[in-house]
């Protein structure tokens, strides 16, 4: 999931463990599907050892 700049005060105000799921229920409007091919794109990197793991997997 990827948010647009206009979205990044919202963003910013986050807190605890819901990630983006409040901004996009309050602006489902805003939402556009791309199909993408790529299974890696699914990967949710938040630490130094997701990195790591990631770029094993994709090498």
């Amino acid at each position: 999931m990827g948010f647009g700049r206009k979205f990044f005060p919202e963003l910013t105000q986050l807190s605890g463990d819901s990630g983006g799921k409040p901004i996009v229920q309050a602006h489902k409007a805003s939402i556009v599907r791309v199909r993408i091919e790529e299974p890696t794109i699914l990967y949710d990197i938040d630490t130094p050892q997701d990195l790591d793991r990631f770029q094993m997997l994709s090498s």
